[in-house]
């Protein structure tokens, strides 16, 4: 069972940064940051600089907060996919201590019927 991330956080101490800007310049950081958190979902290797490339648009102080945002995506995504993975080791763990042991269900079988077998049907 793969989960795919379907979230990310912009926090409260990223406004200072997107305040200064104008309307048009937050309407081209918001597609950027949601390009980019689709992106580093898929790819954590996924390079801020080129997501920048294309968005020729922003101006230098939107590329800054841009940059500062994804940032902080790429942070989080890292510790989301960590956890992620360690509830999927975990999980598979449980599972594998749940099943019987095959092994040893054989060797009861086996004694079963040898018991059976001279007629000691009393089980």
């Amino acid at each position: 069972m793969t989960q795919e991330k379907k979230s990310f956080v912009l926090y409260f101490d990223s406004w200072p940064l997107i305040a200064t800007l104008p309307p048009e310049q937050r309407g081209w950081l918001l597609s950027a940051v949601f390009d980019f958190a689709i992106r580093v979902a898929k790819d954590q290797n996924v390079s801020k600089e080129a997501l920048l490339d294309h968005y020729p648009e922003m101006t230098p102080d939107t590329r800054m907060a841009c940059g500062f945002i994804c940032g902080m995506i790429a942070r989080d995504t890292g510790r989301w996919s960590q956890q992620r993975d360690s509830r999927i080791q975990r999980r598979a763990q449980k599972e594998q201590k749940e099943q019987p042991d095959a092994g040893r269900y054989e060797e009861f079988r086996k004694i079963i019927e040898r018991r059976k077998a001279n007629g000691q049907d009393d089980i």
